[in-house]
């Protein structure tokens, strides 16, 4: 009980965020438990090592150390959870939760896991097998732009959103907080406005690409016969 009160607050988030991830995802604690889930999480910042710096060592616990290091953040998880899979604690700077997220998807891929944990920021996604989704039922839904890079102002209007409209630069957590965004437009089938957005820079060849920055929220286009 000691070291829960002196542990980074960044872990007890993460640990809560895991929770509330699996019970969304109807995987409680329980049955994650012993389980093959590997955990990888991007780390940008070291907050509590700095904040706690200047504690004077006889006033430190034996378990200072360990709780301000990046490994640590990762490997928490999965000891707590009784995870049984790989876990790795990362930083690449603004890429990191991208970089989790593909390790992820690569242990999947290589049967080093069954399921994947992946964060940074607090926002967490649990990844599993692909026969896994099918089996239980997942939607998967794939969008495809075909030679995208090859657009013309006759291609039909391509729609741009941008998440730092919404939640300005989030550092490590900017690439898996798009994704999540894309997911949630998914769900929701429609794309959100670009807060704040006043006038399009002139270097961007909108009008030759036929690029749209939405000011509203638009509803994705209905398509025939109930497509999906």
């Amino acid at each position: 009980m000691f070291e829960a009160g002196i542990v980074d607050p960044c872990h007890h988030l993460l640990m809560l965020k895991f929770v509330h991830s699996s019970d969304h995802a109807e995987y409680s604690v329980e049955k994650t438990n012993g389980t093959k889930i590997s955990v990888y999480i991007g780390q940008f910042s070291t907050d509590y090592a700095v904040a706690t710096a200047c504690i004077k060592s006889e006033h430190r616990s034996r378990f200072h150390g360990p709780n301000t290091l990046l490994y640590n953040t990762s490997a928490y998880l999965s000891y707590h959870f009784n995870l049984q899979g790989p876990n790795v604690s990362l930083d690449v700077t603004c890429s990191s939760s991208l970089e989790a997220l593909h390790m992820g998807v690569q242990c999947l891929r290589t049967n080093e896991a069954d399921m994947a944990v992946c964060d940074d920021g607090l926002c967490v996604l649990l990844l599993k097998q692909l026969s896994d989704a099918e089996r239980d039922g997942d939607p998967i839904e794939a969008n495809c732009l075909d030679r995208f890079f090859n657009r013309s102002n006759l291609d039909p209007p391509l729609l741009l959103d941008f998440i730092k409209s919404n939640l300005g630069h989030t550092e490590g957590a900017a690439g898996v907080l798009s994704h999540i965004k894309v997911a949630m437009c998914m769900y929701h089938r429609g794309i959100t406005a670009n807060m704040q957005f006043t006038s399009l820079n002139p270097k961007l060849e909108a009008q030759k690409y036929n690029l749209h920055i939405l000011q509203n929220f638009t509803s994705y286009p209905s398509l025939p016969n109930n497509e999906k």
